[in-house]
Formats: C-alpha cells, sequence, structure tokens
C-alpha cells in the first residue's frame, strides 16, 4: 500500500465498501432466556416470512424467494434444535416443551435504485422477531429483534443474503442465551 497515493487509497476503499456493500444488523434482545435447563422439547410452530411492499404479492419471482427464504429460516431452526440437548417435537406439548415462533419481514427494496444512486436509495431490510414461549404457560421465555438493513453492493446487493446473514446471527444470540441461562 505505500505505493498507492492517498487518492488511491480512497478510491480503494470506496471501491471495497461499493463491491460488498453496505450493511448494517442490530440484535436487541428484549427477554433474555432463562431457566432452560428444564426444558426436553422444542416445537417450531409458526415461521412467517413475508413483504408488506405494495407490489409484492403480484410479484411471483419475490414470492418464489420468500418461500425460499423460508423454507431457509425453518431449516436453521431445525439445525439448532437437532445439534443441541432439545429434542424436536412436531406437535405442541404441555410438559417441558418450549415452542418457537419466526416472523420475518423483508422488505426487498429496489435493487435498480440502490445499485446507481447508492446512499440509502433503494434501500432493502430484514426485521426478524424470534419468541420463544413456555407451552404450557405461555410466558415468553425469549425474545429478540434483529434488523437487517441493506443499501448498496455489487449489483445492488443481495437481501437473500441479508436475511441468511440476519437469521444466522439471530440464532447465535439465541443459542449463547441458551447457554448461559
Amino acid at each position: 500500500m505505500k505505493y498507492l497515493s492517498n487518492l488511491g487509497k480512497l478510491s480503494l476503499i470506496i471501491f471495497t465498501a461499493f463491491l460488498f456493500g453496505c450493511s448494517s444488523l442490530k440484535i436487541n434482545t428484549e427477554v433474555e432466556a432463562s431457566n432452560f435447563d428444564r426444558y426436553q422439547n422444542v416445537y417450531v410452530r409458526d415461521v412467517k416470512v413475508y413483504s408488506n411492499e405494495r407490489n409484492a404479492a403480484k410479484n411471483e419471482a419475490l414470492q418464489t424467494k420468500i418461500s425460499e427464504w423460508k423454507e431457509y429460516t425453518r431449516a436453521q431452526l431445525n439445525t439448532y434444535v437437532n445439534s443441541s440437548d432439545f429434542n424436536i417435537v412436531g406437535a405442541k406439548k404441555r410438559n417441558e416443551t418450549l415452542v418457537i415462533d419466526m416472523d420475518v419481514e423483508v422488505v426487498y427494496g429496489n435493487r435498480f435504485l440502490r445499485w446507481f444512486v447508492g446512499f440509502g436509495a433503494g434501500r432493502g431490510k430484514v426485521d426478524t422477531v424470534m419468541t420463544v414461549y413456555d407451552a404450557k404457560t405461555n410466558k415468553i421465555k425469549f425474545k429478540a429483534v434483529a434488523n437487517s438493513d441493506l443499501k448498496g453492493g455489487n449489483a445492488g446487493g443481495d437481501v437473500g443474503k441479508l436475511l441468511q446473514h440476519n437469521i444466522r446471527h439471530l440464532m447465535k444470540k439465541y443459542s449463547n442465551s441458551v447457554a448461559s441461562s
């Protein structure tokens, strides 16, 4: 790098940020996990992935992606449960069962604007709420909200990769919270 001028270094930094994208992730844990050692089972009840954008329902390509993202999200939940000390169950049991709901809102935004304008124009985002309940009492045992933004990147960035990043980090937060409970 000693051969590059300051302008060259700045150009390299800007190009790298432009190529790899500008995204952010913030996870807020509203209810920390506690007393999880008494639970044996996990029931993944509801996984919702949707977009409230004006034309989302009519966009077949986006609906296909949303179906794929829903499968990915459910698979990540199942992978976590299978690698933990919990047993995954297919229905809500009353004894020592945790019930998991995952709500994922996707704003695909406008890839063209992200690519050509940048600086937040056409922004995409993924907002995920993971809630874990006690099956018997319906008391919330863990709740976290993950908010991710996509403001630019190579070819306008990839909302699918943003969703995967969001879900992976949320699952890691949940796993760490359960381990420390």
